[in-house]
């Protein structure tokens, strides 16, 4: 099973980053590919594949990491960015030593823990909003540029994060994020 851990923004943050959005959806080419805010969340852990036999030891170690922490207060979504094709907004406070970075760092452990291998790049608070998809490396590269600038001032209202959510995600044409666990925070 492919999974990951996420923190998933209230409501009313979604809410206002999909009305930003949508001025942009009718302005842009059709090489975007806008990830429906249905699936945005914030990848605390990515697992990759998971062998089922130690779903439960995870669901253990994600309880036990959940309970030690606060909910995160007065998070906000922010500014924007690319990894390559895929733009995304970003999230603050979360830079080193905030309770968001020191969550991450402690759901990454549990899964190890958990005997589970995690991707090993430093951690990045994101929410990925589009991909860009083009023949052209250079066309691609610039579409996401003109999104990323057209974002680079957005900021949204704050939010709570209660819990963290334990997520199958299931690969292809309708990808599907499907939650296997939520545990709150403190």
């Amino acid at each position: 099973m492919r999974m990951f851990v996420a923190l998933y923004p209230g409501d009313e943050a979604i809410a206002h980053l999909a009305g930003v959005l949508q001025q942009l959806h009718t302005e842009t080419s059709p090489a975007v590919r806008w990830i429906p805010p249905e699936r945005w969340h914030i990848t605390l852990a990515f697992l990759a594949e998971v062998d089922p036999a130690r779903v439960e030891r995870l669901h253990q170690s994600l309880a036990e990491v959940a309970a030690a922490h606060t909910p995160l207060e007065v998070l906000h979504l922010e500014s924007a960015g690319a990894f390559g094709p895929t733009v995304w907004i970003g999230v603050a406070p979360t830079h080193r030593g905030t309770p968001a970075e020191q969550l991450a760092k402690a759901v990454q452990r549990a899964c190890r823990t958990a005997g589970l291998e995690v991707e090993h790049r430093p951690w990045r608070a994101h929410l990925s909003i589009a991909r860009v998809r083009t023949r052209d490396r250079a066309k691609t590269t610039l579409l996401a540029t003109d999104l990323v600038t057209r974002l680079a001032d957005y900021s949204g209202p704050t939010w709570t994060a209660p819990s963290i959510t334990l997520v199958h995600s299931i690969l292809g044409p309708q990808p599907e994020h499907i939650p296997v666990g939520r545990y709150a925070l403190g």
